[in-house]
């Protein structure tokens, strides 16, 4: 591998390793963090449910995961995506991730910041109604 194309490798390495680090310290540790919003105004915040969604999906359960919180299917395409396209420009020895570059643009673009703010907001909006 060239030298500059090491870099992406080791970053996609290194963030493949926290995520397996994060799962088994979540799985076999007590510790949980509270959502810090819920906990001092008492109101759920989007991503309420999305670690509980992220367990029920480990565990293989996808309408739980789904049931837990409605951004855990957007938010699961895009990282399997963006995992799956740096590992196909990483091991093509590409110089530069183009196709995660792509999907980044498409992602940070004025409709994919729309579509991420809509998501966000009808999120947040289930959350209140469900009283999680």
């Amino acid at each position: 591998m060239e030298r500059s194309a090491k870099k992406p490798a080791k970053m996609f390495f290194a963030l493949v390793g926290i995520f397996i680090i994060a799962v088994l310290l979540y799985l076999y540790t007590p510790f949980r963090m509270p959502c810090m919003l819920n906990t001092t105004t008492g109101i759920p915040c989007p991503g309420c449910g999305l670690t509980r969604a992220t367990i029920h999906a480990i565990n293989f359960e996808i309408v739980d995961a789904i049931a837990m919180n409605i951004l855990f299917t957007p938010l699961a395409l895009v990282f399997t995506a963006y995992f799956t396209l740096s590992a196909i420009d990483i091991f093509s020895r590409k110089l530069h991730l183009s196709r995660v570059s792509r999907l980044t643009n498409i992602i940070t673009s004025k409709w994919g910041v729309r579509i991420i703010i809509a998501l966000l907001s009808i999120s947040w909006v289930y959350n209140l109604i469900r009283g999680i």
